[in-house]
């Protein structure tokens, strides 16, 4: 009869003990702190599509997807496309985006990403 009463007293505790915080999601995750990933750094040509484009008073929200803008522009001449095309799709996707700032963007990009391009077409003024 011990024994029994022995064996219940350990299932209970077993059952009467809490889970831990771990096992539950909704629950405070103690003293964690989140770190965000490393930022990659830039190369020469970012830095010098980055400056290019402050010159002309623009000022970068998000530096990532003001590269990948720069890289999209000599992807898009690569495909068949003149630099009327860029600025006119450029003002359609940034309605903020005045023709000046357009022309200044494109013409950091080209001399940043595809200067072999300057030989083709020039710079925009």
């Amino acid at each position: 009869m011990a024994v029994v009463a022995h064996v219940a007293l350990v299932a209970g505790v077993q059952f009467l003990t809490p889970a831990p915080s771990a096992a539950d999601p909704a629950g405070d995750p103690g003293n964690v702190q989140t770190l965000a990933p490393p930022a990659p750094k830039a190369s020469a040509a970012d830095d010098r599509f980055l400056a290019d484009i402050a010159r002309a008073g623009m000022r970068v929200s998000d530096v990532r997807a003001a590269i990948a803008g720069g890289h999209d522009v000599c992807a898009y001449l690569g495909a068949g496309h003149n630099a009327l095309d860029v600025i006119e799709q450029g003002m359609a996707n940034n309605p903020s985006m005045t023709r000046s700032d357009e022309i200044a963007a494109y013409n950091a990009a080209v001399a940043a990403y595809c200067p072999q391009r300057l030989r083709l077409s020039g710079t925009l003024a």
